[in-house]
């Protein structure tokens, strides 16, 4: 995954606010989201953070997770935020 050069963003407590400044898209982020948010800073691939999930929240089978990530991950390429890995 690449963050986009034009996405900044402040946290605060355990919410996060992340704008493009290229396209002045804007999302805020809840404390779920937010942890998300920093894995993919770290450069985690969607592979280590759906481990990652599931271990965390083993009470929550791992294709719903696998799909509440999948979903977050392209509302942030929506936004341009994420930007499509390059082949």
């Amino acid at each position: 995954m690449i963050l986009n050069k034009y996405a900044t963003f402040t946290t605060i407590e355990e919410s996060t606010l992340i704008i493009n400044s290229s396209n002045q898209k804007a999302l805020v982020l809840d404390a779920k989201g937010t942890e998300i948010w920093k894995l993919i800073e770290q450069g985690k691939s969607k592979s280590e953070i759906l481990i990652f999930l599931t271990i965390k929240y083993p009470e929550t089978e791992e294709s719903i997770i696998d799909r509440d990530l999948e979903e977050f991950i392209e509302s942030l390429k929506d936004c341009e935020v994420l930007l499509e890995d390059e082949v």
